[in-house]
């Protein structure tokens, strides 16, 4: 938790120095331009280790394999000359495919999914007339949660898990504006969610998570 904390620290830091360092909030760029859009794509969450712990003393690593992979969400900000401000909510859904247990491997069912609330920020470069390429990060909250999953009916080992806490991410896309208040994008996004956490009869602490997203999506300024 305290690596992830520093973590944070380090990407807020680095958000503010760069947009400090430039033009983006001069006076002279300022423009009254807001927008809103949706995005949706597939996120590259194919698996999850797990650290759990059988009736309190025996410890084994575990890890759930995902299929059915997508994601959704959607944004509002205000955008100027060289820089957009956004909050943006996003939710991921996956299926539980199989499990491993130390050498054992089952095939399993169930779910689960994560919802992240961000605040992103973006630097904006002007290729041509239409397109351009945004490159920034977020931050805020998230939280992941995985399904029970059945695993061996004399071992109820996998059991529900959620977390919530701090969420961020990395991101660069492109962009065509093909009207006045029109755009198309592509977009790939890097995104770090804490494992989820489950205590029963025995316990479950999934890992920390970088997750990769490829998405489009439409934005209409006004």
């Amino acid at each position: 938790m305290m690596n992830s904390i520093n973590n944070l620290y380090k990407l807020v830091a680095c958000v503010c120095i760069f947009f400090a360092s430039n033009s983006a909030f001069s006076e002279r760029n300022l423009m009254k331009d807001y927008y809103l859009g949706i995005q949706g794509g597939t996120h590259f969450l194919d698996n999850w280790s797990a650290d759990v712990k059988l009736n309190e003393t025996v410890n084994l690593r575990g890890k759930v394999d995902f299929s059915d992979r997508f994601q959704v969400g959607g944004f509002v900000g205000r955008q100027t000359k060289n820089a957009r401000f956004e909050v943006e909510y996003q939710h991921g859904f996956y299926d539980i495919a199989n499990i491993t247990l130390g050498r054992i491997h089952s095939d399993s069912n169930g779910d689960g999914n994560y919802q992240v609330a961000t605040f992103n920020a973006y630097r904006k470069v002007n290729f041509f007339k239409d397109f351009s390429a945004f490159l920034g990060g977020g931050v805020g909250w998230g939280r992941s949660t995985v399904s029970h999953a059945n695993f061996n009916p004399h071992c109820d080992c996998f059991g529900s898990a959620q977390k919530d806490g701090f969420a961020y991410q990395g991101r660069v896309g492109l962009e065509y504006q093909f009207h006045k208040n029109h755009h198309f994008f592509a977009q790939y996004t890097f995104l770090h969610l804490d494992g989820p956490t489950g205590a029963g009869k025995n316990q479950i602490e999934y890992d920390n998570k970088w997750v990769s997203i490829f998405g489009a999506g439409y934005r209409y300024s006004f």
